[in-house]
């Protein structure tokens, strides 16, 4: 009966101690599994600032890998040549970008778009020569011609 006994009392410590070391290891590993996240976010953070500073957005998941440059992120291509404020845009229209007291504009569609500054017009040229409508930031005013 003493050794019934002593193996009963053996059996319930080990249990006791499997669920209190069990709490511990599961508590451990959780901690160690977030810290591996961290070190995992750490490492595409530094992949991406490399990219950025190289003007290149690098977009990794499981189910694509996609690179694209930061001028296509933000759909700014060089999309024209200039000379002497005339704008040659890729498909080969011309526009010039003229100077009226503080703010510049051009001709496009029988309209005069107005902007604040040449950078905001440029930029515009730009949406026009990828196929879209003149950019609307910055814009100061639209009159027909």
């Amino acid at each position: 009966m003493d050794a019934v006994m002593n193996l009963l009392v053996a059996l319930i410590i080990a249990i006791g101690l499997f669920f209190l070391l069990r709490n511990i290891n599961l508590w451990y590993f959780r901690i160690n599994e977030g810290i591996d996240k961290m070190d995992k976010q750490i490492e595409l953070l530094e992949q991406i600032k490399n990219h950025l500073s190289n003007g290149h957005v690098t977009v990794n998941s499981d189910n694509n890998n996609k690179a694209f440059s930061n001028k296509e992120a933000s759909n700014k291509v060089e999309s024209y040549t200039k000379s002497n404020n005339v704008y040659t845009l890729t498909n080969g229209d011309k526009y010039e970008v003229v100077q009226d007291g503080d703010f510049f504009y051009f001709e496009y569609s029988n309209k005069k778009y107005y902007y604040a500054d040449i950078n905001a017009a440029e930029n515009s040229l730009n949406e026009i020569a990828i196929g879209k409508d003149p950019s609307k930031k910055d814009l100061v005013s639209v009159k027909n011609k």
